[in-house]
């Protein structure tokens, strides 16, 4: 749900309650929107998958985008730069420096397109399900 659907929803909810005094309809469509906004902050991941699935706003395609390469967004990227790491000490003893490490990490002709991936693909999918939501309303 966008900022712009909550708008308009708002907006017809406010011409229905016409017949209300003036303030009482605006402390009303304010309480409402407090409402609105605190439940789409508080879903979950799982919940948003279910809204993205029973919706008719959105075609097969842009569900599948949706469900398949959007979840987690940003996050998974992060998480994962936090998750794979690789420590190295080098320590000197009677001139014969001795390295070790612990950890793991991706050898960079992997680690670094995997991880642009991994951050452009979210961003991508996002602003072509954005760019169908503005053409269809």
């Amino acid at each position: 749900m966008t900022r712009q659907t909550v708008d308009v929803y708002l907006d017809r909810l406010s011409k229905e309650l016409a017949d209300l005094p003036d303030d009482r309809r605006r402390e009303l469509i304010e309480e409402i929107r407090g409402h609105i906004t605190e439940a789409l902050s508080s879903m979950t991941d799982p919940s948003k998958a279910i809204l993205l699935l029973t919706s008719g706003v959105w075609s097969r395609n842009d569900k599948v985008l949706g469900l398949l390469l959007f979840p987690g967004g940003l996050a998974f990227p992060l998480l994962l730069l936090n998750l794979v790491g690789e420590v190295c000490m080098s320590s000197t003893v009677d001139r014969r420096t001795t390295q070790s490490c612990t950890g793991t990490s991706l050898p960079p002709v992997l680690g670094i397109p995997l991880l642009i991936v991994l951050v452009v693909t979210p961003l991508v999918v996002a602003a072509h399900l954005a760019s169908k939501l503005r053409t269809r309303s």
